[in-house]
């Protein structure tokens, strides 16, 4: 159980001993020691191969590492803008085979991407799907 208050981060804890005593272990942290980010281990950057224009904001990518599948989602979007990326396997290790569709173009994919976790945080790995159309 987390408890957040005047910008500190309380952390409780109950240990059961086999004994039948329980202890409460409470610590205290300051924000800047915690890690609040969220990392995506795969950005995908998708445009037209002929025109070099941004054409994730239709696009559907998948990640697939052994039997876990992910769709992902946008990335950092300017507002006003046409959508250029995707982003997946946030904060998550691992293996991917990544698949792009986008109506009109044919199918982009990569095998055997790799995401290593480091320190905190996974390394993202960023990838450029140029989209061929279809005629």
């Amino acid at each position: 159980m987390e408890q957040q208050r005047f910008g500190k981060l309380y952390m409780w804890s109950i240990v059961t001993f086999g004994s039948g005593i329980t202890l409460l272990a409470i610590s205290q942290l300051p924000f800047k020691q915690l890690n609040l980010r969220f990392v995506p281990g795969i950005v995908v950057e998708v445009r037209d191969m002929l025109t070099n224009d941004p054409i994730a904001s239709n696009a559907i990518g998948t990640l697939q590492d052994g039997t876990y599948q992910e769709t992902m989602q946008p990335y950092k979007a300017p507002q006003d803008s046409a959508l250029l990326s995707l982003q997946g396997a946030i904060e998550r290790p691992g293996t991917y085979d990544v698949l792009v569709q986008e109506s009109g173009y044919r199918d982009w994919s990569m095998q055997h991407v790799t995401v290593q976790f480091v320190g905190c945080d996974v390394v993202t790995v960023y990838l450029e799907a140029d989209m061929i159309k279809v005629n």
